[in-house]
């Protein structure tokens, strides 16, 4: 059964991030799981018709929200939030240049330079295109020196949804598992394929007044 439409955030960001996501998506679940996840998110009319490949803010925030919660409706919220991080790696990590709108010169650039200071140059632009410009909100990125902290003031994953208890511990996790993967699939790519761990420590789905993401700064892998 589809779920309740969230109210509308009236907060557009550009189509092309949609478009990569949905095809992301489609990537890591098949073609007849991201329709299961699109009619449950009440976004049938987008199946087979994902948004263009462009520049035109035409992606309201509350579909983006409601597409994650879709995907818990249709297989429950440890595998939704599973294929949602996984797609959001897959988005990252196969196109990062299109959706940081960085020019390939910059990235051959940036590959001569030590990968601490490399890192610390692109995390502004990764954030700005991950979750600046689609939450059109404050974002800050600190750097406590083992960590980058994001803190997002209007995340897109969970836009008017609740966070719910997902392991019968009493815990309300934080629900933002596509950006997680957003952040894993750009560090990977940046990186040439190291991997980094990456945290929602907090979540306005949990009633926090920010999400707030833990980068940490040295790979493990």
């Amino acid at each position: 059964m589809p779920i309740e439409p969230l109210p509308s955030a009236n907060i557009f960001f550009p189509n092309y991030f949609a478009h990569y996501f949905l095809q992301s998506l489609e990537a890591v679940m098949g073609k007849n799981g991201i329709a299961g996840a699109l009619k449950a998110a009440n976004l049938a009319h987008l199946i087979n018709h994902y948004p263009l490949d462009n520049h035109e803010r035409g992606f309201d925030t509350d579909d983006f929200s409601m597409l994650n919660a879709g995907l818990e409706t249709l297989i429950g919220r440890r595998l939704g939030r599973g294929f949602a991080r996984r797609a959001g790696r897959h988005m990252l990590e196969n196109h990062f240049a299109a959706i940081t709108n960085t020019q390939p010169i910059i990235l051959t650039a940036l590959q001569a330079v030590p990968l601490n200071i490399r890192l610390k140059l692109i995390m502004p632009r990764i954030t700005q295109h991950i979750v600046g410009q689609q939450s059109a909100s404050t974002t800050t990125i600190d750097d406590d020196g083992r960590y980058f902290v994001v803190n997002v003031e209007k995340c897109p994953v969970c836009w008017g949804r609740k966070a719910n208890n997902s392991r019968g511990t009493g815990a309300y996790e934080p629900i933002c598992a596509a950006i997680v993967g957003m952040y894993e699939g750009a560090l990977y790519y940046i990186s040439k394929g190291k991997k980094y761990r990456v945290l929602e420590t907090a979540c306005l789905a949990q009633g926090a007044t920010h999400c707030r993401f833990q980068i940490e700064k040295k790979p493990f892998a």
